[in-house]
């Protein structure tokens, strides 16, 4: 396992807009201050509620740093949102996964 990447988290789970937006800005100020590959773990819970204005906003802060994201694992998806998590990886050729748990997210991302 290569451990010299960090894994940077992002915490949505209870958020509503502004603080989704404002917690996906955060996370991608801290990849462009580190300025080095990194690995994301992005955590969701039945609470957190996707609006399609934090869609956009995220797809935009995601790619202003997609370049540095080597892999990227999330937590805490419903059903649906893993059927929208496999759709944006389609129209965006993106290869983010979904796991059930924490500790299989860490294990994809390590691997």
């Amino acid at each position: 396992m290569d451990h010299t990447r960090p894994i940077f988290a992002v915490d949505y789970r209870g958020l509503k807009d502004p603080g989704l937006m404002e917690a996906a800005t955060d996370m991608r100020h801290a990849i462009e201050e580190h300025n080095a590959p990194v690995l994301v773990l992005v955590t969701f819970d039945d609470s957190t509620y996707v609006t399609r204005n934090f869609m956009q906003h995220a797809e935009k802060e995601s790619g202003a740093v997609m370049h540095l994201i080597e892999r990227m694992a999330f937590v805490g998806l419903s059903p649906t949102k893993k059927i929208i998590l496999n759709g944006y990886n389609l129209l965006f050729r993106r290869h983010f996964r979904a796991f059930d748990t924490q500790e299989e997210a860490i294990k994809f991302l390590l691997g």
